[in-house]
C-alpha cells in the first residue's frame, strides 16, 4: 500500500512538472520574441553563472546575442522581458498605469517598507505628491552648506593618499554620501567620515553589502533560509534593529522640537525674524530637513505616523547615499583616466571659484558649470548608478510585433541602452561634449540615469548639485591620476552599479599656475 502511494505521488509530481513546463513553453512561444533555449522548469537560470560578475557579463552576452528585446524565465513562474530598446522603454516609463515595481525589490522591503521606491497604487501617488515640495529650490539651496562641510571632510580624508600609491576611492565617497544624507534627511551629524566604524555606519554598510550579495544568491533568495540558516540573515536583522531604532529616535526628537517651536511661536511675537524654513532648537535656529517636511505633512488630512515617516526617511537614506556615491566614484575614475578633460573641468571651476580654496561655490555658481555637469551626465551614461529598472506589468502591453502579457517582469537594462551605438555614436568612449552639443541625442528615453516619466527619481536635482559641489571641490584641491593600464573595473549590475575590485585612482596636490 505504501509503495502504491509513493508511486502515485511520484507520478503526480512528474505530471505537475510536465504541465508547468508545457505552460512555460506555450507562454514563451505566444510572446513571439527571441529567447535562449529553455531548460524545463529551470528556465534560463543557468545562463547567468554563479557570481555577480558572471551575471553582469552574461546579461551583456545575451543582449548582444538576442537583441534589444527578448524573454527569459527564472524558474517555472517568473518571466522577464529584457529590454534595451528606447521605444519600448518609452512605452513603459511614460505610462501612468505601468508604474508598479516588480517583486524583485522585495529584498529591500524589510528595511525601506513601503517607501517611495517600492510603494504602488494610490499610496505611491499620494506620497509622491506630498514629497515633491521637499526638493523645492529653497531647500536645495539650504543643502549647499551641508555639501560643503561634508566635502571638506572628504578632502581631508584623501590627504593621506596624496603622492601615494593607488587606492580605492569608493569607501571614502560612500562615507561622504552617508554624511550628507544623515544631515539633510534627519538633521543629525554622526561624524560619519571621522568615525567610519560607528554602529550606525557599520549597520548601513552591512545592509547594503548583504542586499547586493542576496541579489546574486539563489540560496539566500529564500526568506526562511536567509533569516534562519545564514550569517548574513542574522547580521541583516541586527542591522535593521539599529537603523530603525535610530530613525525612530530622531523622529521623536524632531517631532517634539517642532511641537515646542509651534508653542514658542504662539507665545512670542518678538525676537529674531525667522523664516518658514527655520525651526528652533532652544536658542538655536536650524534649517528644515527632509524629516521636518514629513512631520509637517498630511495625507487625506491626517498627519503621517512614525512608521510612515520612517519608511520615507530610510528610503531617502538608502537611495540618496548609495546612488550618489556610485555616480561620484565613477566620475572621479573617468577624470583620472582622461587628464585633458579633467584640465578643462578644473579651468571652468577655477574661473568661477577663483584661487582661494576657502571660497565656497553657491547654488548659482554651480549652475554656471555646464562642462562639469556634462562630465557627470556622460559618466552616468557609461556607469548609470541604477543600471536596471524592473516593473511588473499590471496589464498587457501591446508592442509593434507582439504583446507582453500581464505579470511579465519588464526589465529595462539602462546600462545597455546607454551603450547602444544606435543612440550614441562611439558609445564606449568618454565624451562629455556630447551633452553640450545642440545636436545631441534627442531621444529622451535613450538616456535615463534617473529613470523617466512619473516614477523618475524625485531627488535628481539634489543629487546633481551634490555631485557638482563635491567634484568641484576635489578638482580645486587635487589632480586625479590613473591607477594605470593594469587596473580595470570589474562591474556588477544589481540595485546599484558596483565595481567588485574597487574604483582605484591616485591623487596629487593641485598646482596653481
Amino acid at each position: 500500500m505504501l509503495w502504491l502511494i509513493i508511486q502515485i505521488c511520484v507520478t503526480l509530481f512528474i505530471g505537475l512538472l510536465v504541465v508547468l513546463y508545457l505552460q512555460q513553453l506555450q507562454k514563451s512561444k505566444k510572446i513571439l520574441l527571441p529567447s535562449p533555449p529553455l531548460i524545463p522548469l529551470l528556465g534560463h537560470a543557468l545562463e547567468f553563472g554563479s557570481t555577480a560578475q558572471d551575471i553582469h557579463n552574461n546579461i551583456l552576452r545575451l543582449v548582444s546575442t538576442y537583441g534589444k528585446l527578448f524573454t527569459i524565465w527564472v524558474g517555472p513562474f517568473n518571466q522577464y522581458c529584457i529590454i534595451s530598446d528606447s521605444d519600448v522603454t518609452n512605452k513603459i516609463l511614460s505610462s501612468t498605469k505601468l508604474i508598479e515595481k516588480s517583486g524583485d525589490y522585495d529584498l529591500i522591503k524589510p528595511w525601506l517598507g513601503d517607501g517611495l521606491l517600492i510603494s504602488k497604487g494610490t499610496k505611491w501617488f499620494k506620497r509622491r505628491k506630498m514629497l515633491t515640495p521637499a526638493f523645492h529650490f529653497t531647500i536645495l539651496e539650504q543643502s549647499i552648506n551641508t555639501f560643503t562641510e561634508a566635502s571638506d571632510r572628504f578632502i581631508e580624508n584623501l590627504k593621506k593618499h596624496v603622492n601615494g600609491d593607488t587606492f580605492d576611492v569608493y569607501p571614502y565617497v560612500t562615507l561622504l554620501g552617508l554624511d550628507i544624507i544623515c544631515k539633510t534627511a534627519m538633521g543629525i551629524d554622526l561624524n560619519v567620515q571621522t568615525q567610519p566604524d560607528s554602529e550606525y555606519v557599520t549597520a548601513v554598510r552591512d545592509m547594503c553589502r548583504i542586499i547586493f550579495e542576496r541579489v546574486f544568491s539563489a540560496v539566500q533568495q529564500s526568506d526562511f533560509i536567509f533569516y534562519n540558516l545564514t550569517a548574513n540573515g542574522k547580521t541583516f536583522k541586527n542591522g535593521l534593529s539599529i537603523l530603525h531604532s535610530m530613525t525612530n529616535k530622531v523622529i521623536e526628537e524632531r517631532r517634539q522640537l517642532l511641537i515646542n517651536d509651534i508653542k514658542n511661536n504662539e507665545v512670542k511675537d518678538n525676537g529674531p525674524e525667522k523664516t518658514k524654513d527655520d525651526i528652533s532648537f532652544g536658542e538655536k535656529k536650524e534649517k528644515m530637513v527632509f524629516m521636518d517636511v514629513l512631520l509637517k505633512s498630511t495625507v487625506d488630512g491626517k498627519p503621517l505616523t512614525n512608521s510612515d515617516i520612517q519608511e520615507e526617511v530610510d528610503t531617502f537614506m538608502f537611495e540618496g547615499h548609495d546612488t550618489v556615491s556610485s555616480g561620484i566614484s565613477f566620475t572621479l575614475y573617468l577624470l583620472a583616466n582622461h587628464p585633458e578633460i579633467q584640465t578643462r573641468a578644473f579651468e571652468e571651476v577655477r574661473d568661477i571659484c577663483g584661487d582661494n580654496l576657502n571660497d565656497q561655490p553657491s547654488l548659482s555658481d554651480l549652475n554656471k558649470m555646464p562642462y562639469l555637469e556634462a562630465i557627470i551626465k556622460e559618466s552616468m551614461r557609461l556607469y548609470p548608478p541604477v543600471p536596471v529598472i524592473l516593473r511588473n506589468l499590471s496589464e498587457d502591453l501591446k508592442l509593434d510585433n507582439c504583446v507582453l502579457p500581464k505579470h511579465t517582469r519588464a526589465t529595462i537594462v539602462i546600462y545597455c541602452i546607454h551603450r547602444n551605438p544606435e543612440y550614441f555614436s562611439d558609445p564606449e568612449s568618454f565624451k562629455p561634449e556630447r551633452f553640450l552639443e545642440e545636436t545631441q541625442n534627442k531621444n529622451y528615453f535613450s538616456y535615463v540615469p534617473f529613470s523617466a516619466g512619473s516614477r523618475n527619481c524625485i531627488g535628481q536635482k539634489f543629487a546633481m548639485y551634490e555631485m557638482k559641489s563635491t567634484l568641484s571641490k576635489v578638482l580645486r584641491h587635487y589632480e586625479l591620476c590613473s591607477a594605470g593600464p593594469e587596473f580595470d573595473l570589474k562591474l556588477a549590475m544589481a540595485v546599484i552599479l558596483k565595481s567588485l575590485n574597487g574604483v582605484n585612482i591616485k591623487v596629487r596636490p593641485r598646482i596653481y599656475k
